[in-house]
């Protein structure tokens, strides 16, 4: 599938996501989005609430202007996000979090990816290749990462003891973990 300039904003100006989706409270939602080419979305290309996910072979390019972040996964979401191009993303390129208050944490598995040349709206506010933050935690693994902000921030709010990360590649920018 190819989905093109997708979203727009509503009547009180805010953007749509273009892909959004919530599970019920048992989380018994299942997500499979593979093999499609996304460009040019306004807000959050693919939006994850809770459920199973796996977002698989994909090329995501120009998305998240003027709000929004090209993968943003949270309020329990468990999955697998891998083998993706992700282009010059107006915010994050992936942004995995969630809600201290739900039955479970967002976790997900982040490997072999490409993601490069993003955060370029966020002039006052980074913009991260991967951003792990509220109530979540990753495995980060076998990432290309180059040309953003920052590429890896994994925040004090995260699942910090059980988030990991090895074997990325950093280019034009710096590990931000690296210390």
């Amino acid at each position: 599938t190819t989905i093109l300039w997708a979203g727009g904003s509503n009547t009180a100006g805010h953007a749509y996501r273009t892909i959004d989706i919530y599970s019920d409270f048992a989380n018994t939602t299942t997500t499979v989005f593979t093999d499609n080419t996304v460009i040019g979305t306004v807000d959050d290309c693919i939006g994850l609430h809770g459920g199973n996910a796996s977002i698989l072979r994909n090329t995501i390019k120009w998305c998240g202007a003027p709000d929004g972040d090209n993968i943003n996964v949270k309020s329990g979401t468990i999955g697998e996000i891998a083998y993706n191009v992700i282009w010059a993303s107006g915010g994050n390129g992936i942004k995995i979090n969630a809600d201290v208050t739900l039955p479970r944490l967002t976790n997900m598995c982040v490997h072999n990816n490409t993601i490069v040349a993003g955060g370029w709206r966020r002039v006052g506010e980074l913009g991260y290749a991967i951003l792990v933050d509220a109530s979540a935690r990753a495995q980060i693994y076998n990432n290309i990462m180059g040309d953003m902000y920052q590429e890896l921030e994994i925040t004090k709010k995260a699942d910090t003891v059980r988030t990991v990360h090895d074997n990325n590649l950093f280019f034009y920018s710096i590990d931000s973990l690296g210390g």
